[in-house]
This record gives structure tokens, C-alpha cells and sequence, in this order.
């Protein structure tokens, strides 16, 4: 039976997700009738290295109420919280009260995508238009959000075939109400799933969903060494139901054989993205120092690269059904075509590594043993993010950290990642009294 993408599409648009809660859990019911899901529960506390499975946020409600109008429900639209936004009761002028209001400039009727899952960040979010004529009157702030101990979830299927090697498709549920950047990956999922199903595949097919980053960190600090006996190669599945006609694909890190890649390099029309830890999703841990799987991932209209990111603009208009299933039918047809792949084929791009140049000189790699670090402990990640929002500033340090720590691998030298990055000293003994990277 075909599915009705258009119909999962609007089922699933409205839930509140996050990283738990009932959004999240009804959102994966919705799946879990095409995708014969097994969910595993992490609860609140759960750890892996530093990183910590956090509290289950609950919204009772939301209010920016300014002559009588609420310009901030959270049950109109769940973008106009930031996510894990703690209790909040305040009134004053709006100006005064700036500190909890988020808004993008760029974008003035859109309402933006702001998280603080860490720290707790109380914030409402609402479109610029709304701030500026409401900014000089009296205003009233009112979040009704608590924290309980929760469970997050990861719902992993599988389908034997006639190797034990392992295809993993990821993607996630964990943002709110927008539909290129969160829905479509999962939705494509659920199509590639009902077509590989009963087909008699060469190689197993392993499907996982996981929230982004404290997701799948999770799930490697359990499922490591499993994946590593068993796995031919990973994608990522996102973005990929906007208006871009064509598929691209992100590398992964250039010392990291993925023969994958090398068949979409000798095989197919598909577009290449370099590798860049600063950008994406789960990739970034499935091929971090230390975890070194063969990782690259799918998108279309890309992340970061169209207006409408991360803002409720990412709507139900702007996803289309045509577009996925054409990402359905391109992916579908590479992975078939993948198991007639001569892996001895020559390849267009071959791994560049960077050796070491003086046998005097130590080779580092991070401490971290599933995935990026929790730089947010040591005060070296931002407290809140967004793409666009005016109050959201990533460091030019934050962006050169997760560069090095990407590429400080234990081939290459710290003297040669200081010279490429332009990282002063300072910040590099930082990390080693730190012990984020030792030496190999």
C-alpha cells in the first residue's frame, strides 16, 4: 500500500516535540504504524561521558500579554517557547523585559527556533513585527514550564538481509513545528522502510531515530562495538522536503574509508558537500575521533543555506510532497544500486591525511568516546542556540574548537591544526588540563 505522505505529514506537523515528552512519543506511535519500531528508554541522569540525559520539560502554557492579546502561545505554536525554557513571571515594558524575547530581524513574520536544553534559558519567541509594535508598551511574561524525571527514546528497526552488513539510515525527532528540517527526514525513512521491507536485499538495513546529539551519543555509549562489527556504511536523512530539485551528500571526514562515497563518486550525479563539524546533525558524532564510522548524509534544501531555518516560515507550504518523493525514489535507487558496487572501482577522491612531521612531536585525540564533548561544561559552547535569532551569537572560538577537535584524530599534529586554524596556545593548553583531548 502506498503511503499518504501528505496525510503523516499534517498528523505530524502540530506535536510538541523535544528531546522527550508526549509530542516526541506520539510522534514516534504515528511512525511505528509503517515502521516496526523497538523503542529504548534512557532515563533522566542516564550517562554518557560527560553528556547527561536531562529532565522531561512540560509546557501548562505560555503568555506575552500586552493590552489583553497573548502574542506568544505556546499551544498556537510551539515555536514561540525556547525549547527547555524554565518558569518565568515578569511584567514591565517590553523593552525592560528583552532579555526574554527572541526575534529575527532578517525574517520579521517568522517566529524562531531557539533552544536551551542545558541550561534552561527562559525565553518567548515571536515575530519581529509583533516586537516592534509592541515593544514600547506594558507587558507580561508568563511561562508555565516544570521539569520531571523523563525518559528519552530511541526507536531502532531492522531489516535481515543476506549479509550480516549493516546499512544504518538515522534521523531525528526532537524540534517543533517545522517541516523540512524536522519532518521530512523521518518521513523519507518510513517510505524507504515500506520499500525495503519485503524486498530480498543484499545487505541489512538497520533504521534509528534519535534525538540530535544527547540521541545518539546515547545510543553509541550502548551500541558501539555492535555497530562496528556490523556496519557497511551510514546516512543521515535530513532536510529533504523543500524545493531544491536535486539530492546532495555530505562527506565525512577525509580519513574515514566510506565505500559509499567512493560508489556515489564514480556512480551517480549526486552533489558533494565537504565535511564541516560546525553544520548538520548526527554525522558529526557517528564519524567524531574515537567513534570513526563511515557516516555521510543526505539533505536537499539544505540546512542554514535557505531563509526559512529554523522559523516557523519552515512550514507546511514550504515542505512538499513531490519533493519527498523524490528523495524517496533518488535514495531508494542508490541503495539498490550500491550492491552491484565494485569496491575495487577507482576513486575520484581519495583520503588526504595530514602525517605526522617530526617523530618528537605527541599525536592527540579528544577524550570523548561516542561522540562530540559537552564543551557547554567547560563554558565553551553557547547557552542558548539559533540560527537567526537576534540574540544568538556562536563564537568564532566555539566554531575553531569543534574544527579541531574534528580533526584531532591522532594523525594529525597539534602544531599543524594550530596553523590551520589560527587557535592561539592558550586554548590549546585549555584542552589538555582539561583532559578533552590526551594524547594517544
Amino acid at each position: 500500500m502506498k503511503l499518504d505522505i501528505k496525510k503523516i505529514l499534517n498528523t505530524l506537523f502540530p506535536l510538541p516535540r523535544s528531546l522527550m515528552g508526549n509530542g516526541t512519543l506520539k510522534s514516534l506511535e504515528v511512525l511505528s504504524e509503517i515502521i516496526d519500531f523497538q523503542i529504548s528508554y534512557f532515563e533522566s541522569g542516564y550517562k554518557a561521558d560527560e553528556w547527561e540525559v536531562p529532565k522531561e520539560w512540560i509546557v501548562n502554557g505560555s503568555k506575552l500579554i500586552v493590552n489583553n492579546k497573548n502574542y506568544a502561545d505556546f499551544f498556537t505554536n510551539n515555536l514561540h517557547l525556547v525549547n527547555y525554557s524554565e518558569h518565568l513571571e515578569t511584567q514591565g515594558k517590553l523593552t525592560e523585559l528583552r532579555d526574554f524575547v527572541y526575534f529575527n530581524r532578517d525574517l520579521p513574520d517568522a517566529i524562531p527556533y531557539v533552544t536551551s536544553y542545558y541550561k534552561n534559558i527562559p525565553g518567548v519567541c515571536i515575530k519581529y513585527t509583533d516586537y516592534e509594535e509592541i515593544k514600547n508598551k506594558k507587558a507580561q511574561i508568563e511561562i508555565d514550564s516544570e521539569f520531571i524525571n523523563g525518559k528519552l527514546p530511541i526507536a531502532e528497526a531492522y531489516i535481515e538481509g543476506r549479509s550480516k552488513k549493516e546499512i544504518i539510515l538515522n534521523s531525528y525527532l526532537c524540534h517543533p513545528s517545522m517541516g523540512n528540517n524536522e519532518l521530512s527526514g523521518p518521513i523519507v525513512m518510513a517510505a524507504l522502510y515500506e520499500k525495503l521491507k519485503n524486498r530480498d536485499n543484499l545487505y541489512s538495513f538497520r533504521f534509528l531515530i534519535a534525538p540530535e546529539s544527547i540521541g545518539v551519543i546515547t545510543y553509541l555509549s550502548k551500541n558501539l562495538q555492535k555497530i562496528r562489527d556490523n556496519i557497511e556504511f551510514g546516512l543521515v536523512l535530513t532536510c529533504l522536503g523543500g524545493p531544491e530539485k536535486n539530492i546532495s551528500y555530505k562527506l565525512g571526514p577525509n580519513n574515514i574509508q566510506n565505500y559509499f562515497s567512493d560508489y556515489l563518486q564514480t556512480n551517480s550525479n549526486v552533489k558533494f558537500r565537504t565535511f564541516d563539524p560546525n553544520e548538520g546533525s548526527n554525522e558529526r558524532h557517528f564519524t567524531f575521533p574515537n567513534v570513526e564510522l563511515p557516516f555521510g548524509q543526505f539533505a536537499k534544501t539544505v540546512y542554514g543555506k535557505y531563509k526559512e531555518y529554523h522559523t516557523s516560515l519552515d512550514n507546511l507550504q514550504f515542505v512538499n510532497t513531490k519533493s519527498l518523493n523524490s528523495s524517496i525514489n533518488d535514495i531508494y535507487d542508490l541503495l539498490i544500486g550500491y550492491e552491484s558496487f565494485n569496491k575495487n572501482d577507482k576513486k575520484i577522491i581519495q583520503p588526504k591525511i595530514n602525517y605526522l612531521k617530526s617523530l618528537d612531536e605527541s599525536l592527540y585525540k579528544p577524550a570523548a568516546k561516542y561522540g562530540e564533548p559537552f564543551l557547554s561544561k567547560y563554558n565553551l559552547y553557547p547557552d542558548i542556540n539559533s540560527d537567526g535569532s537576534s540574540n544568538y551569537l556562536k563564537t568564532d572560538l566555539t566554531s575553531k574548537l569543534m574544527q579541531f577537535l574534528s580533526l584531532c584524530n591522532g594523525l594529525n599534529t597539534i602544531e599543524f591544526l594550530q596553523n590551520k586554524l589560527n587557535i592561539d596556545n592558550s586554548t590549546i593548553e585549555i584542552l589538555k588540563k582539561e583532559k578533552i583531548i590526551n594524547i594517544v
